[in-house]
């Protein structure tokens, strides 16, 4: 995940604290989405946005992703796939690298003693 292609920075706003204090046009959000899916595309990359209900269900915000998903699918080699979807892909992939998870003590990490 990239803040590029993350919906709250492009439409957040909140007075205070100033966390969002630009509230993008969804025309221009297309507008960068599109040159970073074809970016991805050139260099087959995962093309991941995230999407806040609260933002980008804005009536005209919607317009632009189902334009940004159409856009995508007029290419043809764009693959739709949830989170998991993808990490199975990966696992069943051999040119994955693989390394075993380091082990992490949740407890530890939350509550410190």
């Amino acid at each position: 995940m990239h803040w590029s292609l993350d919906d709250w920075e492009q439409y957040a706003y909140l007075p205070a604290p100033r966390i969002g204090s630009v509230i993008e046009s969804p025309v221009k959000v297309e507008q960068m989405w599109r040159a970073e899916l074809d970016g991805m595309r050139h260099y087959g990359c995962l093309f991941n946005v995230c999407m806040h209900p609260f933002l980008t269900g804005r009536p005209g915000r919607m317009l632009a992703l189902r334009n940004l998903i159409a856009y995508a699918q007029e290419h043809g080699d764009v693959t739709f796939g949830r989170c998991r979807d993808v990490a199975a892909w990966a696992r069943e992939d051999p040119h994955t690298p693989t390394r075993p998870l380091p082990a992490y003590d949740v407890d530890e990490a939350v509550y410190p003693r």
